[in-house]
């Protein structure tokens, strides 16, 4: 009696889990869609006012794709009734990618150095 009630319980947790993975799936699916068009409306905007002339629009969503994925996923969350603070979380993202930049930064001029000094 206790393995079988055991086995139920077990059974209903995985399919709650298999359901939040679905739900999840489904979220970053969606958004990612949303993340796409946000880029074309960008890559486009920035075409027509001449800012953008020697990339293709792949490229440029490549190149702003972590940008592009924060707007979707906010984006996905406003449209699904959750509360946001869109200039909050803005400012947090871009300090985000600020940090990164300088990382970046940091590991591109040591490589640099290391390979000055093996010369």
């Amino acid at each position: 009696m206790k393995g079988e009630e055991e086995k139920l319980k077990l059974e209903s947790e995985q399919a709650v889990n298999r359901k939040e993975e679905e739900k999840e799936a489904a979220r970053k699916g969606e958004s990612e869609d949303i993340a796409r068009e946000w880029a074309k409306r960008d890559f486009f905007r920035k075409g027509m006012s001449g800012e953008i002339s020697d990339m293709t629009e792949e490229e440029y969503i490549e190149s702003i794709w972590d940008r592009a994925t924060f707007e979707g996923d906010l984006r996905w969350r406003q449209l699904n009734g959750m509360e946001t603070d869109e200039e909050k979380e803005l400012e947090d993202f871009k300090s985000k990618q600020d940090k990164k930049k300088e990382a970046m930064l940091e590991r591109a001029k040591a490589s640099l150095a290391e390979l000055l000094d093996e010369e």
